[in-house]
């Protein structure tokens, strides 16, 4: 996040990061596995992305990753 390391948490199995409001730039990318034909596991990961996000105070976000159209997503959360 902003060229340094990303302020992490973990809460109810879920992962995420801290940002102050404001907008950011974020460097991510995306790894997954699935089974496998002639290996037990293939492992795929996306290239490095960079993105920036806005991000409003006292907002929750999801930042997801679409597989099927192999985007990132950005999104309010709401319950």
């Amino acid at each position: 996040v902003d060229g340094k390391a990303p302020n992490l948490f973990s809460e109810n199995g879920k992962s995420g990061l801290y940002v102050t409001p404001g907008q950011h730039k974020v460097q991510m990318c995306y790894t997954y596995s699935r089974p496998g034909v002639l290996h037990k596991t293939v492992t795929t990961t996306t290239d490095t992305v960079e993105k920036t996000l806005e991000c409003d105070p006292h907002q929750a976000y999801l930042l997801g990753f679409d597989r099927d159209n192999e985007v990132f997503t950005f999104e309010q959360y709401s319950e």
